[in-house]
């Protein structure tokens, strides 16, 4: 069986996620781009940065840390949604859009996300 590669899946949410009113999610590309004069210039939310950003129409913060079936979290994703949970955002692994589509229901039903061990 051939695993949907996470950039398909990330399209598919997005797609899924822009045909309702009641969230809106960015695309967080992050990196470091170099200028003419070779000085670097980081981009993005930092580092473990969920790949989707965005608010619900509560005002809550929405954090989509997008993954395959077999993808992990890295530490410093772990530790930046766990800095998002604990300030009263949502911030998940999701590994489809139905993922994706819960997540909102949560995020607007105001449920806590849970915390990712870091060990």
């Amino acid at each position: 069986m051939t695993t949907t590669p996470e950039r398909e899946i990330q399209n598919n949410i997005r797609l899924d996620l822009g045909k309702r009113s009641d969230v809106i999610v960015w695309r967080n590309s992050r990196g470091v781009a170099i200028h003419d004069n070779g000085s670097h210039i980081p981009y993005g939310l930092g580092a473990g940065s969920a790949d989707l950003v965005g608010l619900v129409s509560s005002g809550r913060f929405l954090g989509l840390e997008v993954k395959t079936t077999k993808g992990k979290p890295t530490t410093d994703q772990k530790l930046w949604m766990n800095l998002v949970n604990r300030a009263g955002g949502y911030a998940v692994v999701v590994r489809s859009t139905a993922d994706a589509r819960d997540a909102v229901t949560a995020a607007l039903e105001d449920r806590d996300a849970h915390l990712y061990p870091l060990a």
